[in-house]
C-alpha cells in the first residue's frame, strides 16, 4: 500500500513555507530560521561573521544531512529507549553540577516552554545517529593483523623525530580561564597574585577555580607537553622549554583563554615495543575509521540526487 505519511507531514506545515523535502519529509522555513539562529550564535562565539547567505545555505544543508541520517535510522529500525534518554539527561545534569530537576528548570528558563522537549528530541536524534554510525560503519571495520601492525611499527620507527622517537616533554599543571578577554586577564592575574603569596597549593587552587573541568578535577595536571611539537601553542612551548621549574608562570594567552602553568619536570619519554604496537594499531584503526566514515558520507551525499528536493 502507498504510505500517506508525507501527506500528513505536509498538512502539518501547510501554513509554513517548505524549503526542502528529504525522503518525502518537509523541512519548513521556521525550522530553518531556528537553525540559522542557533548557528549565528555559534559563529558569534567563535568570533566568525558569515554572511546571511552563507549561514542560510550552511544551516539548510545541515538540516538536510540530519534528515538523511534520520531516514537511515528509520530504515535500520534503530530505537533509542526512554531509559537511555533519561540516563543521558541525568549525565548532562550532573556534568553541569545540577540535579535533573534543576537542569530541567534551567533549560526551560533559557529555552522557553518547548526547550525541554526540544532538547530531548535533539538528544534522541543524536543518540540514534551515533548508534547508526556504530552499527553501519564502526562495527564493520576490520582490526589490523599482527603482521600489519609490525609493518606499521617498522615504517613509523624509521621516521626521524617521528611519533615513535624518544620525546622531550614537560610535566605540568595549569589553571585555565576561558576566553582571551580583558575580564579573563584580570581574573587570571588575581589568581596569580593569590598563588604568589605561597600559602596555597597550586593543585587545590586549580581544582577550585580552573575553567577546564577535565584538568581541574586532576589538580590541574595536563598531559605531557611535547617540547618539539609544532602544534603546541608557541608561548606554551617556550615556557615548557625554558620556564623555571616549580614556579607559577606569568599569565599566558592562547586563542582559547588565559593560563597559569607550573612546570615540575622536564624529561625524555621512550616507548616500549608493546607501546609502539599499541600506537601502530590505534593509528591503523583510526585511518580505517576515517576511510569508512568518508565512504559512508560520500554515499549519503550521492543519495541526495534521489532523496532531496530543494525548494526555491
Amino acid at each position: 500500500t502507498t504510505s500517506i505519511a508525507p501527506a500528513v507531514s505536509f498538512a502539518q506545515v501547510a501554513i509554513d513555507k517548505v524549503v526542502a523535502v528529504v525522503a518525502g519529509e518537509p523541512i519548513s522555513q521556521s525550522e530553518l530560521n531556528e537553525r540559522i539562529k542557533v548557528n549565528r550564535e555559534v559563529a558569534k562565539r567563535a568570533q566568525q561573521n558569515p554572511s546571511n547567505a552563507e549561514l542560510t545555505t550552511y544551516s539548510r544543508d545541515e538540516l538536510v544531512n540530519e534528515r538523511l541520517l534520520l531516514n537511515k535510522v528509520k530504515n535500520a529500525r534503530i530505537n533509542v529507549s526512554e531509559n537511555q534518554i533519561n540516563a543521558a539527561l541525568q549525565e548532562m545534569a550532573q556534568g553541569n553540577g545540577m540535579t535533573l530537576d534543576q537542569f530541567k528548570a534551567r533549560v526551560a528558563k533559557e529555552g522557553g516552554a518547548s526547550g525541554w522537549d526540544g532538547l530531548t528530541t535533539d538528544l534522541r536524534n543524536q543518540m540514534s545517529i551515533d548508534t547508526l554510525m556504530q552499527q553501519e560503519v564502526l562495527s564493520k571495520i576490520k582490526e589490523p593483523s599482527s603482521k600489519e601492525v609490525d609493518a606499521e611499527v617498522t615504517r613509523v620507527s624509521a621516521i626521524a623525530n617521528g611519533p615513535m622517537s624518544p620525546q622531550d616533554v614537560a610535566v605540568a599543571q595549569h589553571i585555565f580561564i576561558q576566553n582571551p578577554t580583558a575580564a579573563s586577564l584580570k581574573k587570571i592575574k588575581a589568581i596569580k597574585a593569590r598563588l604568589d603569596k605561597g600559602t596555597e597549593d597550586f593543585g587545590a587552587v586549580a581544582k577550585a577555580v580552573s575553567e577546564n573541568p577535565q584538568t581541574a578535577a586532576n589538580d590541574g595536571k595536563v598531559p605531557y607537553i611535547l617540547l618539539n611539537d609544532p602544534q603546541v601553542d608557541a608561548s606554551v612551548a617556550q615556557l615548557a622549554k625554558t620556564g623555571s621549574l616549580n614556579t607559577v608562570s606569568e599569565p599566558i594567552k592562547t586563542k582559547n583563554g588565559y593560563h597559569l602553568f607550573k612546570i615540575s619536570e622536564r624529561t625524555t619519554l621512550s616507548l616500549s615495543d608493546e607501546e609502539k604496537k599499541i600506537m601502530a594499531k590505534d593509528a591503523l584503526m583510526a585511518m580505517r575509521q576515517k576511510e569508512a566514515t568518508e565512504k559512508f558520507f560520500a554515499e549519503l551525499e550521492a543519495s541526495k540526487a534521489s532523496l532531496v528536493e530543494i525548494k526555491n
